[in-house]
């Protein structure tokens, strides 16, 4: 049984849907089910990604998507292959702009997220938060402690398996956590490959959250620190941090016990990876920061087909494979450097 299904949620007020479907099944191909899942009760997307998982019980694989994408070539039937021969959780690099595009570039400048990390105590836009994702700041494909972008693919059993994590989150966020956490428990660590998706970014809902929609964000936090963490002095403090309190949910029990049962990696384990993998992206974000020294003066290099060099850290890419955010006249273009995340202008010998 090799079969996908895309499961999209979506609610009343959402303007990209067909759009967003139709670039879907272009991506997938025919041999793929799409189910579009309607929150009517304002229940939150990981409730209503979660009916349309259960819904697909005739299906291998699995892949979430948001209802305003788009999806580059095959990336969906790609994503989709590395589950099979991999049992992993995955996803794609993800352009995450205003304009839904590959050619723009994020809010802080690159060209796109590859995948996220999870920080044990930090904050979101709600407020003080306790196992947050934040986006990765290795810009190539690999490992991470968490999936994010808008787009994720896994296998359903292992999904079932798991305890159906996306059931236990009563609101909107936690859904990349919840199922990044689970996964590396049970060994299948979140991996993001090189395939390219767009995600219309936007500052707000287009619809107006009520009170008791607010309430539950707080409750889906409250829900990871409930499912995943054993020892009941950690979780109080955690709780503590983002004001939160307990939830003994079924579904909440129903992963705890999934995580007894099935993971063969402890919570101290996780923690412990998280230190280590965390330290390791803030020295690269140290890096990257720091200031390269300029020439006063610099002639324009023409540079060989062979290789395009970034003026900021030196590395060689294949042309071929660098992102042109920019062509301008006589040769010149604008890329996104993927080492250093930096722009800078390459020149090409013009040929008649």
């Amino acid at each position: 049984m090799n079969k996908t299904a895309i499961v999209c949620a979506w609610r009343k007020g959402e303007d990209d849907l067909s759009a967003t479907v139709e670039s879907a099944r272009l991506s997938i191909g025919k041999a793929a089910s799409i189910y579009t899942v309607e929150d009517q009760t304002g229940q939150g997307p990981g409730r209503t990604r979660n009916r349309g998982i259960e819904a697909a019980i005739d299906h291998d694989v699995v892949i979430v998507i948001d209802a305003h994408m788009r999806f580059d070539g095959d990336a969906l039937r790609r994503l989709a292959g590395h589950v099979r021969k991999h049992f992993a959780l995955v996803c794609p690099f993800c352009h995450h702009n205003a304009e839904c595009s590959f050619d723009a570039t994020t809010a802080t400048g690159a060209a796109y997220y590859a995948g996220g990390e999870i920080r044990y105590k930090d904050s979101d836009q709600s407020g003080k938060a306790a196992l947050v994702v934040k986006w990765s700041a290795d810009k190539l494909a690999g490992k991470r402690s968490c999936v994010v972008g808008a787009c994720y693919a896994f296998h359903r059993d292992w999904y079932m398996d798991a305890g159906q994590p996306l059931a236990m989150l009563p609101g909107w966020g936690g859904d990349e956590e919840a199922l990044s956490i689970a996964a590396w428990q049970m060994g299948h660590d979140p991996q993001v490959i090189d395939a390219h998706v767009a995600h219309h970014w936007r500052p707000r809902p287009p619809w107006q959250p009520t009170p008791e929609e607010l309430a539950a964000v707080k409750a889906s936090r409250a829900a990871l620190v409930s499912a995943f963490v054993p020892d009941p002095a950690e979780r109080a403090d955690l709780h503590a941090w983002q004001g939160t309190r307990d939830i003994d949910s079924a579904e909440v029990k129903r992963v705890r016990n999934a995580m007894y049962l099935r993971s063969f990696r402890t919570w101290d384990d996780f923690k412990a990876m998280l230190t280590t993998h965390n330290g390791k992206v803030e020295e690269m974000k140290r890096k990257a920061k720091q200031v390269v020294q300029r020439k006063p003066y610099q002639q324009n290099i023409v540079v060989p087909m062979h290789g395009v060099k970034c003026v900021h850290c030196a590395t060689v890419h294949d042309p071929k494979r660098l992102h042109v955010t920019n062509t301008y006249p006589n040769g010149n273009r604008r890329h996104i450097c993927p080492s250093c995340n930096r722009p800078f202008i390459s020149h090409f010998v013009a040929t008649a």
